[in-house]
């Protein structure tokens, strides 16, 4: 027997006891207690017929197995079958349903975006999502582990799931509790310990983040519900109601069958408590000791079989032990403009822009800029210190809109590439372009733990002589440690398991700049992927760059690349470069869904809830290309909406203006964008460089006004800024 069998027959097992119960008070049923398999109740079924806690259960399930983890239209569709066919039910018809999850199917056949379908109203926090979710715990636990509290995508996996129809933090939370619990059970650890563990470990999560803190409090005394006394537990179908009961009765009582005719006892909504107590049990317990007469007589097992049999298939064939060795990637790092590792736009984009490139620098700074001011604030205290529609113009300090390391990092990016290529034209051979990447890292972490100048040791970048930059922006914790380590991670050898933004947000120069060079275009993306790998270990810290550096490179070489279509390609040059990352199937549907979205009018904040707060790269991503997709012809909507949340405010506008500048250009960028943008002179030099490109090599004599400054940037490093030279 494996455990999805426990689980999923200990919750169908509880639900059938408790249907004929349900709406009956704890007192009617203290005199006429259930004690096995009944029929009848107000729904008038038969023995051992199960409700819409199974279904919908059972719906997840099979999704899963059908469609290779979690696709929010798939899971939907099949909700839709159950609530109008009568799909996923013992006896071929819905006979019971959740108002706030029966709005949501209707959403859904009106053709919202399944992820906006639930409800996020506070009196719409029912029990619906919460006693469905137990399949999750299946997927989460064979990729991530006992601790996938401490995982926030599998959080935001949970979440997902649960806002197909309860988007509010409240019911949200209680899957993610439910969820961390069901964990530590799979992981063999006694029951007091792993509710205990599962809670705490899933509210050190929630406190930490802005969207989910204001109601840790609610979850408190959650870990200690088994001391109260049951006149104290109300067992309703509000979800905080329902889970307290499900756990009381779990730690109350020794066996399966104590649990479930506990909680069913208790009344009220009776099939869904001992559904969401019953699963747990199941794990716990295991299927032996759900009573036979009880299996004996459980309607629609042929069903049940069927979509636990295929979850066990998933999951053999998908656990966290299997890795797929990954592609020889060094194939495609020496790959040039000639080999099959282009894609099909790549001919397209072979045009550059000196307009797109200034868009692209200078974008990005302004995004960067506006987010900067609100990065740490919440959603709430946004909106009290700018107003309803939040921060739309820059917040200025010492008459300055500030940039933060994400704008830092992206011009020493910029400065690594050029010293790479400067070296290989004036001495005839050069490492890596990564290589050079790591040292102008390297320099500009010097700029943020040393006064100016910094030591008059080697130094490879001219930034390294502007003052300005010597200012600590909020630098990244990963980004610091992993460049005072020697910033020598990669991708075969990661330097840590970190998915943070920071790999991604300054990687826009190499999209830029590699899209006109003669590697191919798949082998440029490589270079982003290599630059942010760095710094960054997992998969959704580097492979993003990847994606933002393919579509900076398609929009900003042409005028004839749409930025849907720049988005697609992209999604189809990371299957042909990473086709055994485990996260990348998950990573493709976000962009998806932020596609999906782009083409809907629904609130900007809503759909950011949606894709994520973007401290990870794979968050930040989805959010700018929403924004941009969205807007895409207005930046500076584009902007507003990419800053206005309470997640990496700076990241998301960074990227979104890294995109939008590469495809609109610099000239279409609103002026209050430039005026007062710190280090704007820099900013544009480094996009002109970018552009005009080393024009010496080791047999030319520098002349020109703007060879001569070459020499003085990119060799002699000498260079102190226009001002000054």
């Amino acid at each position: 027997m494996t455990k999805i069998r426990d689980g999923i027959y200990g919750l169908c097992v509880a639900d059938a006891l408790g249907v004929p119960a349900e709406c009956r008070t704890r007192e009617d049923l203290r005199t006429h207690p259930i004690t096995g398999m009944s029929d009848g109740g107000i729904r008038g079924q038969g023995v051992g017929f199960w409700s819409d806690d199974s279904s919908m259960t059972l719906c997840l399930t099979k999704s899963i197995a059908q469609t290779g983890y979690f696709h929010t239209h798939d899971i939907m569709e099949r909700f839709r079958q159950w609530f109008v066919d009568g799909a996923y039910t013992p006896g071929g018809n819905c006979f019971d349903f959740g108002h706030t999850c029966a709005k949501a199917i209707h959403r859904y056949q009106k053709g919202v975006t399944p992820a906006l379908c639930g409800s996020n109203k506070l009196e719409e926090n029912g029990n619906g999502s919460l006693m469905r979710i137990l399949p999750a715990a299946f997927v989460l636990y064979g990729k991530y582990g006992k601790n996938v509290a401490y995982v926030s995508r599998a959080m935001q996996e949970i979440h997902k799931i649960s806002g197909l129809t309860h988007r509010h933090p409240l019911a949200q939370s209680a899957c993610g509790i439910y969820i961390s619990i069901a964990c530590h059970i799979l992981d063999g650890e006694t029951l007091p310990m792993a509710v205990y563990d599962g809670i705490q470990k899933a509210l050190q999560w929630y406190g930490s983040h802005s969207r989910f803190a204001p109601w840790v409090n609610v979850w408190k005394s959650l870990a200690f519900v088994a001391q109260r006394e049951e006149e104290s537990i109300r067992s309703g179908g509000y979800v905080v109601e329902s889970l307290e009961t499900a756990l009381w009765c779990l730690l109350r009582t020794g066996s399966y069958r104590e649990c479930v005719l506990k909680c069913v006892n208790m009344g009220y909504d009776t099939d869904s408590t001992a559904a969401i107590a019953g699963g747990l049990a199941g794990l716990y317990y295991g299927y032996d000791a759900i009573p036979r007469e009880w299996i004996s007589l459980l309607a629609g097992k042929e069903i049940i079989e069927d979509c636990v049999q295929g979850l066990e298939g998933y999951c053999m064939e998908n656990n966290r032990t299997k890795e797929e060795k990954p592609r020889n990637l060094d194939t495609i790092r020496r790959a040039d403009r000639q080999s099959q590792w282009n894609t099909a736009l790549d001919q397209k984009a072979a045009a550059k822009n000196k307009d797109k490139f200034l868009g692209c620098l200078i974008g990005g700074a302004a995004g960067d800029a506006l987010g900067y001011a609100v990065e740490f604030l919440t959603e709430w205290a946004i909106s009290a210190r700018y107003g309803k529609t939040g921060i739309t113009e820059y917040h200025l300090q010492d008459g300055l809109a500030r940039i933060s390391d994400d704008t830092q990092m992206t011009l020493f990016t910029a400065n690594g590439l050029l010293v790479g290529k400067t070296r290989g034209c004036l001495r005839g051979i050069m490492a890596s372009y990564p290589d050079y990447i790591a040292q102008a890292y390297q320099e500009w972490y010097k700029t943020q733990v040393c006064d100016f100048p910094a030591a008059k040791d080697f130094h490879t970048c001219w930034l390294l002589n502007v003052p300005r930059l010597y200012a600590q922006r909020a630098p990244g914790t990963t980004c610091m440690s992993a460049i005072d380590a020697g910033c020598h991670g990669s991708i075969e050898k990661p330097i840590n398991s970190s998915k943070g933004c920071g790999g991604v947000m300054r990687v826009a120069p190499v999209g830029l700049y590699l899209g006109s060079s003669r590697l191919a275009g798949l082998a440029a993306d490589l270079v982003a992927a290599d630059a942010a790998a760095l710094t960054h270990g997992h998969e959704m810290g580097y492979i993003p760059a990847a994606m933002l550096a393919h579509i900076v490179r398609l929009v900003s070489h042409s005028e004839d690349i749409s930025l849907e279509d720049a988005v697609a390609d992209s999604m189809d040059a990371m299957i042909r470069i990473f086709p055994g990352a485990s996260h990348l199937p998950g990573f493709l549907e976000e962009i998806s869904l932020a596609m999906d979205l782009a083409k809907k009018d629904e609130p900007d904040l809503d759909v950011i809830h949606a894709l994520g707060p973007g401290w990870c790269g794979d968050e930040a991503l989805a959010v700018a290309v929403y924004c941009a997709l969205k807007y895409q012809d207005d930046f500076d909507k584009a902007l507003i909406a990419a800053v206005n949340h309470g997640g990496d405010s700076d990241s998301t506008g960074a990227i979104t203006g890294n995109i939008l500048g590469a495809y609109l250009g610099a000239s279409r960028i609103p002026e209050k964008y430039t005026q007062n943008l710190e280090l704007l002179d820099v900013i544009a030099e480094m996009a002109e460089d970018l552009y005009h490109d080393c024009q010496i090599n080791e047999y030319t004599i520098a002349e020109a006004p703007r060879d001569i400054a070459w020499e003085k940037k990119y060799a002699e490093v000498t260079y102190r800024g226009k001002n000054h030279d």
